[in-house]
């Protein structure tokens, strides 16, 4: 369920300038959505589930990826995208499911550090602690804000060049649902047009979604991380 805060953290991490400015001028994402999808989650599921063989392969696969992307190894840049990807995750889990105690919230933190410091970040950079965490967010959120790099990465992803017809269908709601669990500010920065109606339409998948995923056994619940990993060490 934490995957369905993905779009959230996409967005967010578009409201870094510099992470803006990489992605419209140096990301397929647009042009091939599926594959930088994989991509992404291959490198989550391996620097979080993964043996030491795994994130050496990543690793080396991103570091490769990014070495002609200004400011992709700046810590400011960094810190940022691994945090979108904690925040996210969460609001989408207590979106579903209810608040989350402190202690899961310290678990996932400290798991969620991996994800930066696998791509280079200083391992002190990342905040020590729950309140930590939260106080740096409220002061690089107020300096976040959505430039025209991210308004035309942003409409890239909505439109992408290739795509197949049952990602085009869904993408409308996966927007959706990634711009309501946006800071209210960011989300009118994004989308002028939200809508009552927008709303409506993100309550009834959550409404619908959540049942049906606690119904789910726990073997269909973990098969995204257990394919990732067999993709990977395929590949």
């Amino acid at each position: 369920m934490m995957l369905a805060g993905g779009g959230a953290a996409i967005l967010l991490q578009l409201a870094h300038p510099t992470v803006a400015a990489g992605v419209a001028r140096h990301s397929s994402f647009a042009s091939s959505p599926l594959g930088r999808l994989e991509q992404t989650l291959n490198y989550v599921m391996a620097a979080v589930h993964g043996d030491d063989t795994d994130r050496t392969r990543m690793r080396r696969h991103v570091n490769r990826r990014h070495a002609h992307v200004p400011g992709a190894y700046d810590t400011g840049p960094q810190l940022w995208v691994a945090a979108t990807l904690l925040w996210a995750g969460e609001r989408s889990y207590e979106r579903a499911f209810g608040l989350l105690r402190r202690d899961d919230r310290e678990a996932l933190r400290y798991t969620f550090a991996t994800l930066g410091t696998e791509l280079q970040l200083p391992a002190e950079a990342w905040p020590a602690s729950v309140d930590e965490f939260d106080a740096w967010w409220q002061t690089a959120l107020a300096d976040a804000r959505v430039t025209d790099d991210a308004r035309l990465a942003f409409a890239r992803l909505r439109h992408p060049d290739v795509a197949p017809w049952w990602l085009r269908a869904a993408l409308p709601l996966i927007w959706r649902v990634a711009l309501e669990l946006l800071p209210s500010r960011l989300r009118r920065e994004f989308e002028p047009a939200w809508s009552r109606a927008d709303r409506f339409v993100v309550e009834l998948f959550w409404a619908v979604a959540t049942p049906i995923y606690r119904l789910l056994p726990r073997r269909m619940r973990t098969w995204p991380t257990r394919r990732q990993l067999r993709s990977l060490r395929r590949a």
